[in-house]
């Protein structure tokens, strides 16, 4: 018995894998075409031709040649004759792949009267053979979750909100005339807490039963109104999220959402003879598609700005349009000739949005390993939070291998190492005389064997030797300089000589700079300390 549940679920496995790569080679972006019944009778129809492979052919009434012909190519065209049941056949896989842990988004897009709230949500109060996707999509969705019930564990989750002259209200609330959503409270569903409205009301749903009576209280909160187009036209964009969390027997947790968009219809204020309110509701509507238009363009241009923001509904619609979801238009057509220009624009809108590629679409499943990953990183943020300001604690490691340094010290004594040190010279102190009674006393040089062997003082006596006769000399030129000046005869006296003094002899000069620096000098004085300088420290005094 064993054996043949392991057969089955790998088989279902393989199946689930082929499917969604048949799904992923047709596209992230898929336009489905769907057409209206005409309503008066009389009325010449535009619609030429339907192909099997999606082709569609429509005639411009005021041009009945060839150039009136127009082709466009969908994945799938709806004629006037199928049902709710043979849409839903078509939509039920990419459904489907919401409980294998994908993103999903459809929205029904096109003028007012064009039966978008008729395929999404059916006929209130109608059969069963009427119901919409809304209602068809979470019954199949239930009945799903039962039959994986022994693999998989599902909890579903319902919102409903709409988006009315720009603001936000919740469907599902007691009063949602007062819970209405600022623009700053949209946010992107990869956020932490996956909610694009986290403070919208979410219910948690267990049957189809319940899902029946959540959406029968969103559609008599709905705004709603006549037109001169339509007797029931929807006055706001209705968003019905789904929220599917999944845990299978290996602790595998998926979280994905499926997207049931219901826009409000594009209208002409000239042909729905709207005013007052319903006037500036039919702006309000007609700027948010339009933004919507200008998002889908900058996808198919591939830019790298896309304006989401421009528009309450293009920044709910973010993560489906411009992340890794799949994403299913349905375009719906009034076959009428004098809704031509609606259609036209309907399906030129809808040709571009098939060019757009949103690129593979992602799995959003965790492992029960990432999950402890997950778990552990949280738990060292959270410890990291905690220790901010505080000291780092010693380290064990750091403390134990110091108690046992000190120990070993303790044991083991070892005498210090102390170097030779080598013997000082024995130094004479000179007192110099300076002019002005300034006096310099220096240590003498030893002698140049104690200078080789006292590394480098020597060389440094040198230097204090030298500026010391720099000294000298400085102070015996300026009072020569000065004697000269007072012999010098004053100007325009008659000398011999021509006004200068005779030179004086070595022995003149020796006593002069005895009386200047009051130092008793043998011999001639050397103005040079460069030389050997134990010749003139070792002179008898």
């Amino acid at each position: 018995m064993s054996v043949a549940v392991v057969g089955y679920q790998t088989v279902v496995k393989e199946n689930r894998n082929l499917y969604n790569m048949v799904q992923d080679l047709k596209g992230n972006i898929r336009v489905y075409c769907r057409i209206r019944p005409v309503f008066s009778v009389g009325t010449n129809n535009t619609i030429d031709f339907i192909g099997e492979d999606g082709s569609l052919v429509i005639v411009d009434p005021l041009k009945h040649q060839k150039d009136g012909r127009k082709v466009f190519q969908f994945d799938r065209v709806f004629g006037p004759t199928s049902t709710q049941d043979d849409v839903f056949k078509d939509t039920q896989p990419l459904i489907r792949s919401v409980m294998d842990g994908y993103n999903v988004c459809i929205f029904a897009y096109g003028q007012t009267g064009s039966g978008k709230t008729y395929t999404m949500c059916g006929l209130s109060g109608g059969s069963t053979k009427s119901m919409g996707i809304n209602y068809l999509a979470l019954n199949d969705l239930f009945q799903m979750s039962n039959k994986r019930k022994g693999i998989i564990t599902y909890d579903i989750y319902a919102q409903m909100v709409e988006i009315y002259n720009e603001q936000v209200h919740d469907l599902l609330a007691k009063d949602s005339s007062t819970t209405k959503y600022p623009f700053s409270m949209i946010r992107s569903c990869s956020s932490e807490s996956g909610l694009s409205l986290p403070d919208a009301t979410m219910h948690y749903v267990k049957s189809t039963t319940d899902v029946f009576n959540l959406m029968k209280l969103g559609e008599l909160n709905r705004v709603v109104s006549s037109t001169a187009i339509n007797d029931r036209s929807s006055r706001s964009h209705s968003v019905l999220t789904i929220h599917v969390h999944g845990k299978d027997s290996s602790g595998s947790i998926l979280r994905s959402r499926l997207h049931l968009v219901d826009l409000a219809g594009s209208e002409r204020v000239d042909k729905s003879e709207v005013t007052g309110d319903r006037l500036k509701e039919a702006q309000y509507i007609n700027k948010s598609l339009s933004c919507l238009g200008d998002v889908i363009t900058a996808l198919a241009q591939k830019n790298s700005h896309i304006p989401y923001r421009n528009s309450k509904l293009t920044l709910l619609l973010q993560d489906s349009l411009g992340g890794h979801a799949k994403t299913l238009m349905l375009a719906h057509l009034s076959p009428e000739e004098d809704s031509f220009g609606e259609t036209i624009s309907t399906l030129k809108f809808a040709q571009r949005v098939s060019t757009v590629e949103l690129g593979t679409a992602r799995l959003n499943k965790e492992s029960s390993k990432v999950m402890e990953l997950k778990e552990q990183i949280e738990s060292l943020k959270k410890a990291l939070e905690n220790n901010v300001g505080q000291k780092a604690p010693k380290s064990p490691i750091n403390s134990t291998y110091k108690s046992r340094v000190a120990i070993a010290a303790s044991r083991t004594q070892i005498a210090p190492f102390q170097p030779p040190r080598t013997p000082e010279p024995a130094r004479k102190e000179v007192q110099i005389m300076m002019p002005g009674g300034l006096s310099v006393s220096k240590d003498s040089e030893p002698p140049p064997s104690s200078i080789s062997s006292g590394n480098g003082k020597g060389s440094q006596i040198r230097k204090s030797l030298r500026t010391i006769g720099k000294l000298i000399n400085g102070s015996e030129k300026r009072n020569q300089q000065k004697l000269m000046e007072a012999r010098t005869p004053i100007k325009g006296s008659n000398n011999a000589d021509g006004g200068r003094s005779p030179p004086l002899s070595a022995n003149a000069r020796a006593m002069r700079r005895q009386s200047l620096t009051g130092i008793q000098t043998y011999g001639p004085w050397r103005s040079s300390f460069i030389g050997n300088s134990s010749d003139s420290c070792n002179q008898p005094r």
